[in-house]
């Protein structure tokens, strides 16, 4: 089985903070077209996005990853 990304801590993130795209990405320190990458779950994901991602939401990788 694949790894794929657990959206839902990032959807309630934004959710939580009234936060759109934009804005969270401003916050991450990521592109617009990154963060749609992660949340469609593409294949080539780069790990700098998804560390930032974890950054921000204070979480640990494990919690945003599907095994």
């Amino acid at each position: 089985m694949k790894n794929t990304i657990n959206t839902k801590p990032i959807l309630s993130f934004m959710k939580e903070n009234h936060l759109n795209k934009a804005a969270f990405c401003r916050l991450c320190g990521i592109s617009v077209y990154s963060l749609n990458k992660i949340l469609t779950n593409p294949k080539g994901l780069r790990v700098t996005p998804i560390v930032k991602i974890v950054n921000l939401l204070n979480i640990k990788l494990s919690d945003l990853l599907n095994t």
